[in-house]
């Protein structure tokens, strides 16, 4: 059995194993250098003292929406599909979901028929770019009417991510009259185990407590954003990155929690002993859309990829891991 330490400032240990040498964070992306220079080269970063005075806060978020999280009991025979961020917009050209429509479907059919249940974890449509929501279910029919499908079954559950919602009603809401949570907790009915499942933005400054002020910005600045990449290079990595990815790591050492989530657009796992951190990655880079499986009481890393001649192939992009 995999197992994971990480030694929390209060002489817990994070994971599903023991021990107690602390263990380097070391999160595997599976990104590519253009993927991440594009996600890198607008992004806005305050100062890192104002960064960390919100380190509390984003606790307390985060622990907020675990004690308020839906329960969900699973077990071995259980199979579950986790996408995040695939961003759904209006079907225009500057819909980031418009070029893996197709792609999303033929993977999610696939899971359908194979018995999964899926789980979006946040950010699955576009709000923030002034779109309203009934223009994006016309454009994206086809989706809803699986998700109405899946949901009588229930065989469906939404997380609510910043992009999701226009107002302040980040705890509970609907789509489409099916009912989104902030946060889920799968609990394995043997073992006790415990998946806390997010969107992720809660660590994220802008996106949370300032939340009204980024949603303006990004509706009046993606058409800005989105010109510049077509004409500009991508800039240089940056010399450091996954700020917000270490914030949630520093919660996961505190409260010694397994966490999923989404929101950073890069697709995470841990390795080798590293902390119970997972993020699903995207959908909003045409051909691809990565994600996570949980069967047979493991997790592991995927991406659906597309060959430009509507050919979709799955590929598995790390070892299963064990959840207990």
């Amino acid at each position: 059995m995999l197992e994971y330490g990480c030694r929390s400032a209060v002489g817990r240990t994070a994971g599903f194993g023991g021990g107690d040498q602390a263990i380097p964070v070391r999160i595997v992306s599976a990104m590519s250098s253009h993927e991440e220079a594009l996600l890198n080269k607008s992004a806005f970063k305050p100062p890192s003292f104002f960064r960390a005075g919100w380190l509390p806060r984003i606790h307390r978020r985060l622990s907020q929406v675990l004690e308020t999280a839906k329960i969900i009991n699973f077990d071995d025979s259980s199979r579950y599909i986790l996408f995040s961020d695939l961003h759904r917009g209006n079907g225009g050209k500057t819909d980031a979901f418009r070029p893996n429509a197709e792609l999303f479907l033929a993977a999610l059919q696939n899971y359908v028929r194979r018995g999964f249940t899926y789980v979006e974890v946040g950010d699955g449509d576009e709000l923030w770019k002034g779109w309203p929501f009934e223009e994006i279910r016309h454009a994206h029919r086809r989706v809803f009417d699986l998700f109405h499908e899946l949901d009588k079954e229930r065989r469906l559950h939404l997380i609510l991510g910043n992009h999701d919602v226009k107002r302040r009603t980040r705890h509970q809401g609907q789509k489409d009259g099916i009912l989104v949570h902030e946060g889920l907790v799968f609990r394995h009915r043997v073992s006790g185990q415990r998946l806390f499942v997010v969107h992720g933005h809660q660590a994220d400054i802008l996106n949370d407590p300032m939340y009204f002020f980024a949603r303006r910005v990004a509706r009046y600045g993606y058409r800005l954003r989105d010109f510049l990449q077509k004409w500009r290079p991508p800039a240089p990595l940056e010399r450091e990155k996954g700020k917000l990815e270490h914030r949630i790591i520093d919660w996961i050492n505190a409260y010694s929690q397994v966490v999923i989530c989404g929101h950073t657009h890069r697709m995470s796992f841990p390795s080798n002993g590293g902390p119970p951190y997972f993020n699903t990655g995207s959908g909003v880079f045409p051909g691809r859309i990565t994600g996570l499986e949980i069967e047979k009481g493991a997790i592991v890393p995927v991406q659906w990829v597309s060959n430009g001649r509507a050919r979709f192939v799955r590929q598995q992009l790390g070892p299963h891991q064990p959840l207990r």
